[in-house]
C-alpha cells in the first residue's frame, strides 16, 4: 500500500500552510526514520486544523536550547523520542500522574509559556493491542523485554489496567529491578524482574500470555539480534508484540510466526500514541469509524 491517506483529497500539508499555521514537532536523535509527521499531518487535513508537524533533529547537548526555541516560536507542543524521553523532563514545568509513575514523557503541551509533560505510549500500546487482538492487559500474565522509557510506560499502563503478573527482563538487571519496584508500589500487580538468558527467565517466558519487546534489538544497528533465544518453545496461544516497527519484521516477529503465535509491529503502537498525543494538543480525536480506517491504512504502509 502506499501512503496516499484515505480519501485523500490531494492537497499537501505545504499548500495549506498560511500565517495562521501552528507548530508542532517531534524531538529525537535521529529522526530520519520517523513516521509520525505523516500520522500528524494526516490528523490535521481530517480535521481541518491548520497545523503541520515537523520533526526536529535535537542532539542531546542542545536539548534545553531547543526547549527555549520552540517555545519562543509559539509552537502548540512537540513529542519527545529516543533518546529524550526521560531527560526532557528537568526542562518541564509540570508533569502527569503516569509521567510521575513510569518517569518517561513523549509528549509535551506548551500553554501559557507553560511546558507540560504526557505519556502517551503506555496507553497507545494497550490501546494497538485491543484493536489487533480484542484482548485488554487485565488478568493477563506478561512478560516484558527491556527497561528504557518505554517500557516503564507500557509496564504501567498494564498493571493500571489488571495485569496479574508482570516480568521485566533485561541484560542491566538493575535497571529492570527499579521498575519493578515502582510499579508494585503503585499497583496490585505483581511485577518482578529477572536476568536475560536465565534459567527463570525461560520458565516466565513460556508461561506469559503476552510477550513485548521494548528493547532495541531488531532495529538498526541490532537488525540481527532478537531478545528471545532459540531454545525457548513458544505456543500458538500466546502474542507476541515487538513495538520495534523498521523493520517491520524482525527476528522476534519472524519467531513468533513460526511458532503460530499472534505476531504484532510496532506501527499500531505508533499511530494510537500520536493520536492521544493530538487530543492532548488539539482536544480532537476521530470517531470509532474513522480510527479503524486510518489505523488500518496506517498499519499496513509499505
Amino acid at each position: 500500500m502506499d501512503k496516499n491517506i484515505p480519501d485523500d483529497k490531494n492537497i499537501s500539508i505545504v499548500d495549506s500552510i498560511n500565517g495562521s499555521t501552528k507548530i508542532v514537532g517531534v524531538f529525537g536523535f535521529p529522526v530520519s526514520h520517523t513516521m509520525s509527521p505523516l500520522l500528524q499531518n494526516t490528523m490535521s487535513k481530517h480535521f481541518n486544523e491548520n497545523i503541520v508537524y515537523v520533526p526536529f533533529e535535537v542532539d542531546p547537548d542542545k536539548l534545553e536550547d531547543a526547549v527555549k526555541g520552540i517555545k519562543a516560536l509559539g509552537a502548540m507542543g512537540f513529542n519527545v523520542t529516543i533518546p529524550h524521553k526521560e531527560s526532557i523532563k528537568r526542562h518541564l514545568n509540570w508533569i502527569s500522574p503516569e509521567v510521575v509513575a513510569a518517569g518517561s514523557v513523549n509528549t509535551v503541551k506548551i500553554v501559557d509559556g507553560m511546558l507540560k509533560g504526557y505519556s502517551t505510549d503506555g496507553r497507545g500500546f494497550t490501546e494497538s493491542l485491543y484493536m489487533e487482538t480484542g484482548l485488554r492487559a487485565q488478568d493477563k500474565t506478561i512478560c516484558v523485554f527491556g527497561a528504557g522509557g518505554s517500557t516503564r510506560s507500557i509496564v504501567y499502563q498494564c498493571a493500571i489496567e489488571g495485569a496479574n503478573e508482570i516480568c521485566i527482563i533485561n541484560r542491566t538487571l538493575e535497571k529492570a529491578e527499579s521498575i519493578a519496584q515502582k510499579i508494585s508500589t503503585i499497583s496490585d500487580c505483581l511485577c518482578i524482574a529477572l536476568p536475560a538468558n536465565s534459567d527463570d527467565a525461560k520458565t516466565f517466558i513460556e508461561k506469559s500470555d503476552i510477550i513485548i519487546n521494548t528493547s532495541a534489538m531488531g532495529m538498526k544497528p541490532y537488525e540481527d539480534l532478537s531478545p528471545l533465544s532459540n531454545d525457548i518453545k513458544l505456543s500458538e496461544e500466546q502474542i507476541v508484540y515487538d513495538i520495534v516497527y523498521t523493520p517491520r519484521k524482525t527476528n522476534l516477529i519472524k519467531q513468533a510466526e513460526l511458532a503460530g503465535c499472534m505476531a504484532i509491529n510496532g506501527m499500531g503502537m505508533l499511530f494510537m500514541q500520536g493520536v492521544f498525543s493530538y487530543e492532548i494538543w488539539t482536544g480532537l480525536f476521530p470517531d470509532k469509524d474513522s480510527l479503524n480506517k486510518y489505523y488500518k491504512w496506517f498499519c499496513h504502509i509499505d
